[in-house]
This record gives structure tokens, C-alpha cells and sequence, in this order.
């Protein structure tokens, strides 16, 4: 019996590894309180790790507009990184992309966006990210690294319908030497 005379005596039991890993959770969060209250420098004084930027100091980085030129377009620069900009690329008047898409009713041409954007430089296997402009209609590239020599940079502008327009900008890095 209980010492009230209730019923039956309740006997808890206790695990002893629940009992240790209850007590080491419990020294932990009491020492994290206790950090923060007392507004500890220990792990404030300690240097974070420098950021990553876009171009790293001593490179050099420039941009580049397209003309959205079917046949291509090449840029000499001796810049180690590449931003290019323009509008969306949707070829000339005389290309399927444009004849499949104006005989599209629902899809009129001064509104149309790509799907999706991709830019590729095919010298190093990298592959950029595309930023869109839906108010512009115009897009951006993030800075794609370049190697010595020709660099051919792929844009694929994916439309509706399953239509691609692709552009090639080859860029020539020279050495600054």
C-alpha cells in the first residue's frame, strides 16, 4: 500500500542508460543557457571564414551584352570571368521557333518568356546560373569562370512547346602578358 492507503504501492523503474543520456542532454542545454546568459565571448572571438565573392581579388571580371545572333557571336577579353547580359533570344523572323510560335493563338510574341535559361561554357564543364528579368524581359548570367583560349559558352532559351532557341558566344581569353 501506498503511505496514503490508496491501493497498491507504484514502483517506477528506471533505465540506467536512459538515466545517463537524460543527464548528459541535460548538462548540455544547462551549459548552452548559461553561455548565453552570461554572454559568453568564447565563441564569438573566434575568426569566421572569409566569403566567397563573385570575383576574387586580382581577377579581372567584365560583362558582355548579346546581339542575339543566330549564326554566333565571339567576344575577346582577357578578363578570367564573364557575365553576360541581354534580351530574350527568340531568333530571327525567319526561324521555325518563330513560325511554330506565331501560329500559336494564345502565345502573342511580345509577351512570350522562356521556360527555362541555361548557360554553359563547354571549356570546363560549367554551367551558370541564369537570372531572369520578367519585367525587362531580359536576363543575366552570374560570372562564368574562363580558360586561356576559346571558351564556347552555350544559352539555351527554353520556350513553351517544347521549342529551344540556342545561342553560341565564343569567348576568346587571351594572357594579360
Amino acid at each position: 500500500m501506498d503511505p496514503l492507503g490508496k491501493g497498491p504501492k507504484i514502483r517506477l523503474r528506471y533505465n540506467k542508460i536512459e538515466c545517463a543520456i537524460l543527464g548528459v542532454v541535460g548538462l548540455v542545454v544547462t551549459n548552452s543557457f548559461y553561455r548565453v546568459l552570461s554572454g559568453s565571448q568564447e565563441v564569438a572571438s573566434k575568426p569566421l571564414p572569409p566569403k566567397a565573392v563573385a570575383s576574387k581579388l586580382g581577377e579581372k571580371a567584365e560583362s558582355y551584352e548579346t546581339k542575339c545572333r543566330e549564326r554566333g557571336e565571339t567576344f575577346v577579353t582577357t578578363a578570367s570571368r564573364v557575365r553576360i547580359t541581354g534580351p530574350y533570344c527568340q531568333g530571327g523572323s525567319d526561324t521555325s521557333i518563330n513560325r511554330s510560335l506565331a501560329s500559336t493563338p494564345k502565345t502573342p510574341r511580345k509577351t512570350l518568356e522562356p521556360l527555362s535559361l541555361e548557360a554553359t561554357n563547354g571549356a570546363l564543364s560549367y554551367t551558370g546560373t541564369v537570372f531572369k528579368d520578367h519585367v525587362t524581359k531580359r536576363f543575366s548570367t552570374d560570372f562564368i569562370p574562363l580558360e586561356i583560349g576559346t571558351n564556347k559558352i552555350r544559352l539555351d532559351f527554353n520556350y513553351p512547346f517544347s521549342k529551344i532557341f540556342q545561342l553560341e558566344i565564343n569567348v576568346e581569353r587571351k594572357d594579360r602578358n
